[in-house]
């Protein structure tokens, strides 16, 4: 995204054409919740439309939606005890952890619904039965109304669980990371993707996104954003890649944006 950005600008400077007041925004720490988007000033841009090359897939692919996004701490009580000498006086926090996650829906709950318990951390010793685990996950949804019943759900797997060890019952928080957004494709800003792209023979198809982006942010400021696909895949995988042809359009799209008749 930022090389087709950098490139785009290059394109249009170099070809001494008129063009829009273009704003960059290049942000930091996109994959630890948007901080770089959450943190910097918007207020700044003059701009109402913005477009973020941040989305996988071929070239052509406009995300006009992505979920809100809000993660879960959990902290699960246990009791200490010599694992070998006496482990009838302990109780296994990993087992209540363990228990009430098998009570929980993971994974894809609905077509615009995921959840993922991704961090588990507990322990001292084998020799000790363990009486602290540590659980992170999140839960990603486009309706309000997924995310409430998930919650729910978590809240009484863990109150399931808590009663069935005879321990005290979780400590759960939950942090919201963004809220979602969804834009019309019928929406000038989409119209004016979809003109650009096809110039450059390329076929558009408007997504739905399952994952966060600046776009989140952006629009809750009350900047109209989508995703725009670059040509990368299977991001966040050690097999990531990306269509060399689809970057060099991708910097010609950018380039076709800024030179859209020197408005």
């Amino acid at each position: 995204g930022v090389v087709s950005i950098i490139d785009g600008i290059r394109r249009t400077l170099a070809s001494g054409k008129a063009y829009r007041t273009t704003e960059v925004l290049l942000s930091v720490a996109e994959e630890k919740g948007l901080l770089g988007s959450k943190y910097a000033d918007l207020s700044q841009f003059k701009s109402r439309k913005a477009y973020v090359l941040d989305s996988p897939g071929r070239i052509g692919r406009l995300n006009v939606s992505a979920p809100t996004k809000e993660r879960y701490d959990i902290i699960v009580k246990g009791k200490a005890a010599h694992a070998g000498n006496e482990p009838e006086k302990g109780i296994n926090a990993l087992m209540v952890a363990a228990h009430a996650l098998s009570l929980i829906p993971d994974g894809r709950l609905a077509p615009d619904t995921t959840a993922n318990a991704g961090i588990i951390k507990g322990g001292q010793a084998t020799n000790i039965v363990c009486d602290n685990v540590f659980i992170t996950g999140e839960i990603r949804s486009r309706r309000p109304t997924q995310i409430e019943l998930f919650k729910h759900k978590v809240t009484e797997a863990f109150q399931t669980s808590a009663t069935h060890f005879k321990v005290p019952v979780a400590d759960i928080t939950w942090v919201k990371y963004y809220d979602g957004f969804e834009v019309d494709p019928s929406d000038s800003i989409c119209l004016t993707a979809v003109r650009h792209l096809e110039k450059l023979g390329v076929d558009v198809a408007f997504l739905n996104g399952g994952g966060g982006m600046d776009a989140n942010r952006l629009n809750a400021a009350g900047i109209q954003a989508i995703g725009v696909s670059t040509g990368y895949s299977q991001n966040h995988t050690s097999n990531e890649k990306i269509y060399l042809e689809d970057l060099l359009k991708s910097g010609q799209f950018v380039a076709n944006l800024m030179q859209d008749a020197g408005q």
